[in-house]
């Protein structure tokens, strides 16, 4: 695996410690982890620096969506067989959290920038909000089921609304429940 360095421009060959192929990626925000997506259902989190694995997620199969919270101490991760999931890490103490409730593939994610909530977007025909402050259990629900295909998921920066893509160019805004 390869990473290029835009400010050398060049390419630099990053130790892989899975003979697997890596199906997503993504970077903290302070750019100290690289979270690679694994086909074996794994994810890694290396160091971007040196390349070496810090810490190894499992899940039951590949995951097809990963993101970094804005403040790197969260990692989130699609599963979407043998039925949607999300997996949520707390990288500090690899505790996790699996949320379940779509019934269709989840398409996108993302976190607010307070880290206290994650959005998903699914084939469904649903958005849901879920809470992820330490004892909290509650989700949102919102129908957003005809009005197109829904292809991607955006918090405004402040956490109050959520966008919502469509493949026809539509963008639907939701209030938050706070």
């Amino acid at each position: 695996m390869s990473c290029w360095n835009l400010e050398l421009g060049t390419a630099q060959e990053l130790p892989n410690e899975h003979s697997v192929e890596t199906s997503e990626s993504a970077f903290s925000p302070d750019d100290r982890w690289q979270a690679f997506a694994k086909d074996d259902g794994t994810v890694q989190l290396q160091d971007s620096e040196t390349g070496v694995a810090q810490q190894v997620f499992t899940g039951k199969q590949p995951f097809t969506k990963l993101r970094i919270s804005s403040r790197g101490k969260l990692l989130a991760a699609v599963n979407n067989a043998p039925a949607p999931a999300l997996c949520v890490w707390r990288l500090e103490t690899s505790v996790d959290r699996v949320l379940t409730g779509h019934t269709k593939d989840i398409v996108d994610l993302a976190f607010n920038s307070a880290e206290s909530q994650v959005a998903t977007v699914s084939r469904d025909g649903t958005t849901r909000i879920w809470n992820l402050a330490p004892g909290t259990t509650g989700v949102q629900v919102i129908d957003v089921a005809g009005l197109g295909e829904e292809m991607s998921v955006a918090f405004s920066s402040e956490g109050r609304h959520v966008a919502v893509g469509y493949n026809d160019g539509t963008i639907a805004i939701f209030r938050v429940d706070q």
